[in-house]
């Protein structure tokens, strides 16, 4: 029985996720420190999560740092970077220190276009 057959053409995995070992799941580093993985796309179909998720963490009490692993991170376009330009202002206004970590070149690239890399690596 082939995929369409059975249905399961439907069940597409996500275009991208932050995650440790699921969607949506987080790292905990220490008491005030929080680790996202975020890989795959991340762009228009999937920036409404990467919102969600970003929010949710950032307005955890006592947070003090959040960080993004954008190691499998393979695209993010120009919705990704408005959130993420409000999750840095949003971080800023909560004291928290919000930082990306092993960017791709292209991940890297536009980061440093819309002046945000040396914002969020302290570069």
């Amino acid at each position: 029985m082939s995929q369409m057959d059975t249905g399961h053409d439907t069940l597409k995995p996500p275009r991208f996720a932050l995650s440790t070992t699921i969607i949506g799941d987080t790292a905990v580093i220490d008491d005030v420190a929080v680790g996202l993985t975020v890989r795959g796309e991340l762009d228009i179909a999937t920036v409404g999560q990467f919102e969600a998720v970003l929010q949710g963490v950032l307005g955890k009490p006592g947070l003090s740092r959040l960080v993004l692993d954008f190691a499998p991170l393979t695209f993010l376009d120009a919705s990704s970077i408005t959130a993420l330009h409000f999750a840095h202002h949003t971080a800023q206004q909560r004291g928290i220190t919000l930082t990306a970590t092993n960017c791709r070149a292209i991940v890297r690239r536009a980061l440093e276009i819309t002046g945000l890399y040396g914002h969020l690596t302290n570069n």
